[in-house]
């Protein structure tokens, strides 16, 4: 059997500061297990309603601007990507 390990989370960072008034949509940990967050400018418009039920939707109405944070050092840094609604 093998050795357990004892793994210690600290906090890092605050989100709700972190995005302003930004949408979360999701948080995950980078390949140096430093926090990774993706944001989106506007409130998220991902699905269509239909009497069958609710589906993804194949292209926004809108551009999304989206940002990554990320920690670079004890510094949070970010990148924004603006998804374009044409075809």
């Amino acid at each position: 059997m093998a050795k357990q390990k004892r793994v210690v989370a600290d906090r890092v960072a605050t989100f709700t500061d972190l995005l302003g008034g930004r949408h979360l949509i999701t948080a995950t940990a980078g390949p140096t297990l430093d926090p990774v967050v993706l944001s989106l400018g506007q409130t998220p418009d991902y699905r269509t309603e239909t009497a069958h039920g609710s589906f993804p939707k194949h292209r926004a109405a809108d551009h999304n601007p989206f940002r990554v944070h990320f920690r670079g050092g004890e510094e949070w840094c970010l990148f924004s990507i603006v998804t374009s609604n044409r075809g």
